[in-house]
């Protein structure tokens, strides 16, 4: 089973990696339900070296 945790900053991103989680899933904007995460959070989470998936939810709403 993989697991995968949602992270919306680095920190969450380090913490599942020091958890054993396989993957992690980043979304920005957590009062809003969660929208599409910034460009650079995303870059820097794959420099960690963890796999990365990104929500796509580009605004409030949808």
């Amino acid at each position: 089973m993989q697991v995968e945790i949602c992270a919306s900053t680095l920190r969450d991103v380090a913490v599942a990696m020091e958890v054993g989680a396989d993957r992690v899933e980043l979304c920005g904007v957590w009062t809003a339900g969660g929208l599409t995460p910034s460009a650079v959070l995303v870059q820097s989470a794959v420099a960690m070296g963890m796999p990365v998936r990104a929500l796509v939810r580009p605004r409030e709403g949808h």
